[in-house]
């Protein structure tokens, strides 16, 4: 997909310019035959910078469903823009609403629909979307988005793709909420599991004040809090993070490790 233009300048900080002119526009790779299977681009005729994926599946009539983030043309800006320094410490933070954009591509007619997937919100201030990483390529149902990102007193977000909007939300506990900045969450499933929002989420915030990170377990289902784990340290601000299993190191887990513990804590149960 493309829809910006690429610019290096070791003069200028803006490295990306946006050009609202030009339309977004998806081209369709076969991984298996290694192939493009899209000779041109296809259009989706609406000027737009995409930043972070959602997750994209093919329906059984061959349209390709692919949900993203996205800003609306903003006075030549890209979405980076709003990242630099001089911007995060304006006021309003610098931060763009944004969408969340659902295309349906049709790559026999060459065609594309596209809709904002939140019914009940023309736009959000949010970025990060995750989810259940066993449904990739899969028709899925629940997302996980950080509202008011890069700020303090941002919150983590459950939506319903479709019921078409936000069904439940996390904010730091207590006094921490005003305080806290959420990096990227992550959904790490239970082991056996079938439901798709039967798992946690992991979510780190740094908070301001204090100059500590905390890294908080939430229920997949009820985005309750299971338990925390504190960090006497404030963990830079990163773009993305990743959960590793003992299995994914090709590490032993201990006996007390094995024991299925998964949803207890000093926070609450996991359940609906």
């Amino acid at each position: 997909m493309t829809t910006h233009c690429l610019r290096v300048s070791r003069n200028q900080s803006n490295f990306l310019e946006f050009a609202e002119d030009v339309p977004i526009r998806f081209l369709i790779f076969d991984k298996i035959q290694k192939r493009f299977i899209t000779e041109q681009p296809i259009v989706a005729h609406t000027a737009g910078f995409m930043s972070h994926q959602f997750n994209a599946y093919e329906e059984e009539d061959g349209t390709i469903v692919a949900d993203m983030m996205g800003y609306e043309p903003g006075q030549g800006e890209s979405g980076y823009d709003a990242l630099l320094v001089e911007n995060l410490l304006k006021e309003d933070g610098g931060i763009r609403d944004s969408k969340l954009y659902r295309f349906r591509i049709n790559a026999k007619t060459k065609s594309i629909q596209y809709e904002n997937i939140l019914a009940d919100r023309e736009t959000i201030l949010a970025e990060f979307p995750a989810y259940n990483r066993d449904f990739m390529e899969k028709k899925y149902k629940f997302g996980y988005i950080v509202e008011y990102p890069y700020k303090a007193g941002s919150k983590i977000s459950k939506i319903d793709l479709d019921a078409r909007k936000i069904v439940a939300s996390f904010a730091a506990p207590d006094s921490r909420s005003k305080d806290a900045v959420f990096r990227e969450p992550w959904f790490v499933a239970k082991p056996g599991s079938k439901g798709e929002d039967d798992g946690v989420v992991l979510v780190a915030a740094g908070d301001i004040k204090t100059k500590t990170t905390t890294l908080y377990v939430l229920c997949g289902k009820t985005m309750k809090m299971i338990g925390q784990a504190e960090i006497p340290t404030f963990i830079p601000f990163g773009f993305h993070n990743r959960f590793y299993s003992y299995n994914d190191l090709g590490l032993k887990s201990n006996e007390e490790t094995n024991t299925n513990q998964f949803c207890e804590g000093k926070g609450d149960k996991c359940s609906t």
